[in-house]
């Protein structure tokens, strides 16, 4: 736009084009209203509360078998189980407990005792043994029994009567660690040309009925264990992320609200102090204030509760997807706090299109639903650049103040960055809807001249800041009706009732008042004679 132009509107009619509108009731101000309180919340919530109420750590909050077999872990004690080696002393402590004590007590209650795998009669003596069909190491070496049954689970699981079996030392030494099908059909050490089968006189049948009921024993005990470890910690978890994020979402709305309506009535009441005529009325007023702060927050305690209801939810959601990548897949710290977050955000969008707001429309709840999840997400990485850039001045000679300059700097622009992704979102809605409109009359323009065609597509790409192209054409024609009858009210070859006619037009445009208006010949000679 040129230079003339734009000081001549500023010199004939202030306007002045280096300045943004200040319209009381614009496009814009009534957006940025709409969305400071989401974009407060979300700061607040974050970077005031986050650092109380955020848990989150690598590999989510229970430890999957892939994260385990990736040295990854959500506590202690299940590190210091997973990752603890068999030895001859595990087996005897977790194992083989009580051994020599039930092996007395079976001598004592049977009459006889009869070999598992052969049949034969044992003698009550040092050569009758106590074996682990499945054997201990195996038991121990099995990444999902160590990750979701304790010590003293697997330790019940291996001295089972169902997972033990009589027989000759000779054999269960054999036998040793190995699998007993494995070892069933292996040469013997002592001769080669005989399996072990054949060497101890092997009763396949009902050896074999013996190792298949000792490994649905240990199968369906491992299976039951890993649905009491994942329900367990899935309820346990999900219900602390759920009260930290539910706790965080409506002490978030609790702040934004309370200083909300604490700084409205201060404003009142500091702009009526000098009225008060003493200072009792002035504690007075004071008091009043409080009170309707007060009246306010207790309206507003059904939201407060929405808020930690729908927070309560999507943080147990969110736990429970994070556990479920982490079956196949570690997930970072951040990543944990982007799923959570975002999930946090899918819920209340859900929520907001499956019960809108009496009177608003599917296209308004599905944009607004969309600004939910933005917000959500896009808070989230600002916290997280936010904490880089911490670290970073960490590095600097500011590392004093890097949280409270980072923080500060962080909040800031994350509050700007969510504003303006949201009225991104209306101006994106707004121009794809009426380019959806534009682009029917473009289909039925193809049959039509070229001229047509070319008209709907520049309309079409006007659209996209239309609200700016409205502003600057009402400028435009008011500025061209300016110079109109500016034109004809100074044209001294046109009649001198044309001429007024077009000043008065000019001065209601103007806004002069009535008055002071000459309308007629009769208004100018009282005008001279005043």
């Amino acid at each position: 736009m040129s230079q003339a132009f734009t000081e001549s509107l500023h010199e004939n009619f202030d306007i002045d084009l280096n300045q943004a509108p200040q319209l009381e009731d614009s496009h814009l101000q009534i957006l940025m209203k709409q969305y400071k309180e989401i974009a407060f919340t979300k700061v607040i919530q974050e970077f005031g509360l986050g650092p109380f109420l955020n848990d989150y750590q690598k590999g989510g909050n229970v430890t999957t078998l892939h994260n385990a077999k990736e040295g990854v872990f959500a506590d202690d004690e299940v590190e210091a189980r997973f990752s603890r080696g068999y030895s001859k002393k595990v087996r005897e402590k977790m194992y083989e407990k009580d051994f020599s004590k039930m092996r007395k007590q079976e001598f004592k209650q049977n009459d006889s005792i009869s070999d598992a795998y052969t049949g034969q009669t044992l003698k009550k003596d040092g050569q009758a043994h106590r074996d682990h069909v499945v054997s201990a190491s195996e038991i121990h070496n099995n990444d999902e029994a160590r990750l979701y049954m304790t010590d003293e689970a697997r330790g019940k699981m291996a001295v089972d009567e169902q997972n033990l079996a009589w027989t000759n030392g000779s054999l269960n030494q054999s036998k040793g660690d190995k699998d007993f099908k494995v070892w069933l059909d292996s040469p013997n050490p002592k001769d080669p040309t005989q399996t072990n089968r054949d060497r101890y006189g092997v009763d396949e049948q009902a050896a074999m009925e013996k190792y298949i009921e000792a490994k649905k024993h240990v199968k369906k005990s491992v299976t039951k264990a890993k649905h009491t470890y994942y329900a367990k910690n899935l309820a346990k978890t999900g219900a602390s992320q759920g009260l930290r994020v539910g706790a965080k979402q409506a002490i978030g709305l609790f702040l934004y609200e309370l200083q909300h309506i604490l700084f409205k009535e201060l404003k009142g009441f500091f702009k009526s102090f000098k009225q008060f005529t003493n200072w009792d009325a002035r504690i007075e007023a004071f008091k009043q204030c409080l009170e309707r702060v007060y009246v306010h927050m207790m309206q507003q305690m059904k939201r407060f509760a929405t808020a930690f209801k729908d927070g309560f939810i999507g943080g147990f959601m969110g736990n429970l997807l994070t556990v479920f990548i982490n079956t196949f897949m570690t997930t970072s710290k951040n990543l944990a706090r982007l799923i959570n977050d975002g999930v946090t955000g899918l819920w209340s969008a859900f929520k907001l299109l499956c019960q809108p707001p009496e009177g608003m429309t599917s296209q308004t709840a599905i944009k607004e639903a969309t600004k939910l999840v933005v917000a959500a997400v896009a808070t989230t990485v600002g916290v997280l650049l936010t904490e880089s850039f911490v670290t970073y001045l960490q590095t600097t000679p500011f590392a004093m103040f890097a949280q409270l300059i980072g923080g500060l700097i962080g909040g800031i622009l994350t509050g700007i960055v969510v504003a303006t992704l949201m009225y991104a979102i209306d101006e994106l809605v707004a121009s794809l809807h009426k380019l959806n409109e534009l682009m029917d009359t473009f289909k039925e323009g193809l049959y039509t001249n070229a001229e047509q065609v070319r008209a709907t597509y520049e309309a079409a790409i006007a659209m996209m800041h239309v609200e700016y192209q409205a502003v600057l054409q009402t400028i435009f024609r008011q500025y061209e009706e300016y110079r109109r009858l500016s034109a004809i009210a100074f044209d001294e070859t046109e009649r001198v009732s044309v001429r007024l006619d077009a000043s008065a037009e000019l001065a209601d445009l103007l806004d002069v008042p009535t008055d002071d208006v000459m309308r007629n010949a009769d208004d100018v000679r009282n005008f001279l004679r005043s």
